[in-house]
């Protein structure tokens, strides 16, 4: 990636992507909208990603990767790349801060949580100029992954 400047933006500023590859060809050729795009999402393992915000916060490091793309009204919005299982839960939990949990689970793990808190109001970001710009990148992190530690490993590293 060439541009690591971090930004920041609020919740209601980031966008999932209907063309994420882990929704699958039936899903992205549907172009589906935000709502129905968090319904599949939901499914993704996120009470864990929403565990770890609650405890330590969105790292800086893990900024979510940006493009800005043209909308059907002419504007233009930020849809994140790489990052949409965190940004799922961040608008999970955001829904279940204003009083429109999806689940008991959600407003369970969210009662702590005000919509005004910097968890939605500051999310990091790395802008980047195309798709195409971090396809590398993105075929990395896609097909090679994060390798999981083995609960030795994890013992080892984090006393």
């Amino acid at each position: 990636m060439q541009n690591t400047v971090i930004q920041y933006a609020t919740i209601e500023n980031l966008n999932l992507d209907p063309k994420n590859p882990r929704l699958g060809r039936d899903s992205i050729t549907a172009n589906l909208n935000e709502a129905e795009l968090l319904k599949i999402m939901s499914t993704w393992a996120l009470p864990e990603l929403a565990t770890s915000f609650l405890e330590s916060g969105f790292f800086p490091q893990e900024a979510l990767v940006v493009v800005e793309e043209a909308t059907n009204k002419q504007g233009k919005q930020l849809v994140v790349i790489e990052g949409n299982r965190r940004l799922a839960t961040l608008k999970l939990l955001y829904a279940a801060a204003n009083g429109n949990a999806t689940s008991k689970l959600w407003q369970e793990l969210a009662v702590s949580l005000s919509p005004t808190d910097e968890l939605f109001t500051r999310v990091p970001f790395i802008a980047v100029p195309s798709r195409k710009a971090v396809s590398a990148y993105l075929g990395f992190r896609h097909v090679s992954g994060i390798k999981e530690w083995r609960p030795a490993e994890k013992a080892r590293d984090l006393r």
